[in-house]
């Protein structure tokens, strides 16, 4: 569960900056979206100084946007939980910075600054609900940040899975792994695992390195 909190800096959490890039311009349904990691910090005061700056740091101005929203007041907001900056373009793209909060079992350290140096490569699930045939409900969380990729492989397979509560390859109507897929994988380079549930709700879990390069200038 993720929990967006101010809660206070300490090495057993990790703040994640994720940026969300959601094409509705281009796809109504909302599916049609980027997200990227942009880094991760020990220190909740400096994860939330990043998020809030990002898209300025990248060069953009909130003159470049219709909507330009930075979360000071929690009790207002109205973006979302863990959102630290909305921005929304002309065009229809939205953008989402946020923070995502996690536990830090593999005990990733800080520097004096409270950032997570190297590159981290981090596993990510998303959930697609579909709610009617031109909209979508579509949430991703971080399950995991590895400082080698192939740990982050080997741990993006069993996300899904969990034989002791009963969460089977079985249970699903599909269950897909890239490693043992015959065919062309048509679900990109960073997904691992595709599966859907009997109810109909799309999960992927991909796996990506963290991203320092800036979105795509559609405004």
């Amino acid at each position: 569960m993720t929990s967006n909190g101010d809660a206070a800096s300490s090495e057993d959490l990790l703040y994640h900056v994720v940026y969300e890039i959601i094409d509705y311009h281009k796809d109504t349904s909302g599916t049609t979206r980027t997200i990227n990691v942009f880094g991760t910090f020990t220190s909740l005061p400096v994860a939330k100084v990043v998020a809030r700056s990002l898209l300025k740091n990248w060069g953009y101005s909130v003159s470049d946007f219709e909507i330009y929203e930075v979360n000071t007041n929690p009790e207002n907001w109205k973006y979302g939980d863990g959102v630290a900056l909305y921005a929304k373009a002309r065009s229809g793209q939205e953008f989402r910075v946020r923070l995502d909060t996690k536990p830090n079992p593999n005990q990733l350290k800080g520097d004096k600054e409270g950032v997570v140096e190297g590159h981290l490569h981090y596993v990510l699930q998303t959930k697609i609900e579909y709610i009617n045939q031109v909209w979508a409900k579509q949430v991703t969380e971080i399950e995991g940040a590895f400082s080698l990729r192939k740990d982050a492989i080997d741990a993006a397979y069993s996300v899904l899975l969990d034989p002791e509560r009963g969460l089977t390859r079985e249970q699903y109507a599909v269950y897909e792994e890239k490693d043992t897929f015959k065919d062309k994988w048509p679900f990109g380079d960073d997904t691992f695992v595709h599966a859907v549930t009997q109810n109909g709700d799309t999960f992927l879990v991909e796996v990506k390195t963290e991203s320092k390069t800036p979105p795509q200038r559609d405004l």
